[in-house]
């Protein structure tokens, strides 16, 4: 593990200031932990923005294109503003429009110091996930507990949090508040890095350090990343031995029967679908929906169906939760209020110029349609920075055919 923090980038003292301030902003203001004290991550990562300021001398190159992009959006969202009366709507497109001006105001050589510091606090957030991981099978429980504003209960245990918990058997965290997310910026980093040029194999280390998360999506993440790796045919190979040995090391730790029920059953097929997809059943009601409401498909949802989560519920999902996936986002805010979404996801599967290493671009875009969370501080500024490193590859014309 001691690789990790060589330095794949030579970086002075302001680059690494610069760097790990946005490394922060990544990763850190969507955790749980800020939740919990009702602290803005808006506001935490607009000052972290403004101490790096202090330390930059220059700006981006590509900082005039993402303006006008970014202007272009704003244009399409302001559609549903002005057709519901309702300025307050802005508030839900705030934290895009932050982390767009963030990203796009970072200078080229400052993404590659972010990618190296990213990488080396994912590591250490990894390592106590697992050390807290081991510590439930061997029999170690909870610190203490605490509920999120959503309602859930996040447990606490050394170096990790987690609101799966059954008793001697946990899905880990780290510092959000569900295994996915953790998952999710995990697969955000390494397609940063992939894109970026970054070493292969410690991006692929940092996804089978991922598996601790026991998430559905980051298997297939996985498969996907390693498909587009230089060196295939050989990590086809180790992914297989890492998952079996995994699976040993649980058996023989007595907790192969939990691990069965919480991870393993997900791959078993019923009713034509897998079990552990929470999500078809989301996407059609929200389809079945929209196929009955040609207002909102366009213009969204008025405002008390925005602020009244159970009741938009009752009138999407038939009363049923509506999770997270990409139609629901346009149900809830219309075609020109999710434009945002749409034009990135669009720009990440026609960016097939990058050769093999479109394949983890299109594996992250997946993500983005499990997680829908574009409007959501350190979900979008992963979002923007993987649009504005692809981008600025695309247009560089650097791509990678082997």
């Amino acid at each position: 593990m001691k690789g990790f923090f060589i330095q794949e980038v030579n970086m002075n003292g302001f680059l690494f200031i610069r760097g790990l301030i946005l490394a922060i902003i990544f990763l850190v203001p969507i955790s749980t932990v800020f939740s919990y004290f009702g602290i803005s991550g808006v506001i935490l990562s607009v000052c972290l923005f403004c101490i790096y300021l202090l330390f930059s001398g220059s700006i981006s190159a590509e900082l005039t294109y993402g303006l006008i992009v970014l202007m272009v959006i704003v244009l399409f969202s302001m559609i549903p503003i002005f057709y519901h009366s309702d300025v307050s709507r802005m508030t839900y497109l705030l934290p895009f429009i932050v982390s767009f001006l963030m990203v796009f105001f970072v200078p080229d050589h400052d993404l590659n110091a972010f990618a190296e510091i990213s990488t080396s606090i994912m590591v250490l957030f990894l390592l106590g996930a697992i050390f807290g991981f081991f510590w439930v099978i061997v029999g170690g429980s909870s610190l203490a507990d605490f509920t999120n504003p959503d309602g859930r209960v996040v447990y606490v245990f050394p170096f990790t949090l987690s609101n799966s918990y059954w008793g001697d058997f946990i899905r880990a965290s780290s510092i959000y508040d569900e295994p996915g997310a953790l998952s999710f910026f995990v697969c955000a980093l390494v397609t940063v890095r992939h894109i970026l040029g970054f070493c292969e194999k410690k991006s692929f280390i940092l996804l089978i350090l991922g598996l601790v998360t026991l998430s559905l999506a980051h298997i297939v993440f996985l498969v996907f990343y390693v498909l587009s790796m230089q060196e295939r045919i050989k990590y086809i190979w180790i992914s297989t031995v890492s998952l079996f040995f995994l699976i040993c090391i649980i058996y023989f730790l007595g907790v192969f029967d939990i691990f069965y029920n919480v991870f393993l059953i997900r791959f078993e097929i019923t009713d034509y679908s897998l079990h552990g997809d929470n999500r078809t059943d989301s996407l059609i009601r929200v389809f079945e929906y929209l196929s009955t409401d040609l207002e909102a498909i366009f213009m969204g949802q008025s405002s008390y169906f925005l602020q009244n989560p159970f009741s938009y519920f009752d009138k999407v999902g038939g009363g049923y939760e509506v999770g997270a996936n990409p139609l629901n986002l346009i149900s809830k805010f219309g075609i020109f209020g999710a434009f945002a979404y749409i034009y990135i996801v669009i720009s990440l599967v026609f960016s097939w110029q990058l050769g093999r290493r479109w394949l983890a671009v299109f594996a992250f875009v997946l993500l983005m349609l499990q997680r829908d969370y574009i409007f959501v501080v350190s979900y979008s500024f992963a979002m923007v920075m993987v649009f504005r490193i692809v981008m600025l590859k695309v247009k560089s014309h650097d791509v990678v055919h082997s």
